[in-house]
């Protein structure tokens, strides 16, 4: 079984399950970072991840370089 610390979902349809996905992991309460990569920058997919759970949002077209250091952050903070 995986357990993993850190799961990066992208979102190129929100209507794709990942939304599902985010929703699960949080009513398990699984200690999860997790980190959106969506190529829907518009507010309403960014709230609705962010009330689901998720730690980061990241928008495809501007935020790919801040992966790395975001992961950086996470392994230092462990």
């Amino acid at each position: 079984l995986m357990n993993p610390d850190v799961i990066i979902l992208n979102i190129q349809n929100p209507e794709n399950g990942n939304i599902t996905i985010l929703n699960d992991i949080r009513d398990k309460q699984l200690p999860i970072k997790i980190i959106i990569f969506s190529s829907h920058p518009e507010p309403f997919y960014k709230h609705l991840c962010i009330e689901c759970g998720t730690d980061f949002f990241l928008e495809t077209s501007s935020d790919l370089a801040t992966i790395p250091l975001i992961l950086k952050k996470l392994a230092k903070a462990a």
